[in-house]
C-alpha cells in the first residue's frame, strides 16, 4: 500500500499531475488537501470504467483492512488511529498512469456520504463472506459516484401528445347509374316473320 496525505500547497502543486487516487477534502477556509494513494494497484491503466471499478475496489479494501486492524489495535491501546478520515471527501480524481484523468465532484451530489470507512454492520456483513461484502459495498458506493437523477417522464405531457392526424375512413357510396333516357319507338307493326325470329 502507498499512500500519502496532501496538505494545501502539495495538493495544489499536485492536482493536476499527481497519479493514482486522490480524496480531495475542503476546509472551512475553502483550502483542500487530500489523500493521494498510488502505486499499480491504484493506478488506472486508462480512465475506462473497468480500470476506475478496479482501483476504486482497491482503495475501498485498502479503508476496511485498515479499520479492521484499528479495531483489533485499539483493544489494547484506543489511542490508536489510522490516517483516514471518516470526513466525507468533496471530489474524488482518478489520474491514469496515462495522464487521463476522471473526476468525481462530490460536492453537488444527492449522497451525504459514499461509504469508504466501513461501518459495525458492514464488519458484520463480512462475517459471511468477507470478499463479496467488500465487491459489493465498491460497486455501491462507485454506483453512487456516477449516479444522475432520472426524472420520471411527466405523464400530463404523455397524454396531450397528439396522435398524427389521420384522415377519416369513409366507406364508398355507390353512385346511382344514370338510366338511359327510354324513347318510344313508333307502334310497328310486327310481321309473323319477324313472330318466328324472337321465337
Amino acid at each position: 500500500m502507498a499512500t500519502s496525505k496532501l496538505n494545501a500547497e502539495d495538493f495544489k502543486n499536485l492536482e493536476n499531475s499527481a497519479k493514482g487516487v486522490l480524496l480531495v477534502y475542503t476546509g472551512q477556509d475553502g483550502k483542500k488537501t487530500a489523500q493521494q494513494f498510488f502505486g499499480t494497484e491504484y493506478e488506472p491503466v486508462d480512465k475506462s470504467q473497468n480500470e476506475i471499478f478496479r482501483v476504486w475496489k482497491n482503495v475501498l479494501i485498502t479503508f476496511w483492512a485498515v479499520k479492521k486492524e484499528e479495531l483489533k489495535l485499539r483493544e489494547s491501546n484506543d489511542g490508536i488511529r489510522s490516517k483516514f478520515r471518516a470526513s466525507i471527501p468533496t471530489e474524488i480524481i482518478f489520474r491514469a498512469s496515462n495522464g487521463d484523468t476522471k473526476r468525481f465532484p462530490l460536492e453537488t451530489s444527492v449522497w451525504s456520504r459514499i461509504g469508504l470507512v466501513p461501518t459495525k454492520k458492514d464488519f458484520e456483513r463480512t462475517n459471511r463472506d468477507y470478499n463479496k461484502a467488500i465487491h459489493a459495498a465498491a460497486k455501491a458506493s462507485f454506483d453512487a459516484l456516477g449516479f444522475r437523477v432520472a426524472l420520471p417522464k411527466d405523464e400530463k405531457t404523455e397524454d396531450k401528445k397528439e396522435t398524427p392526424a389521420t384522415a377519416p375512413v369513409i366507406a364508398p357510396v355507390a353512385q346511382p347509374v344514370a338510366e338511359k333516357p327510354v324513347t318510344e319507338q313508333p307502334d310497328k307493326k310486327i310481321t309473323p316473320t319477324e313472330k318466328k325470329k324472337a321465337a
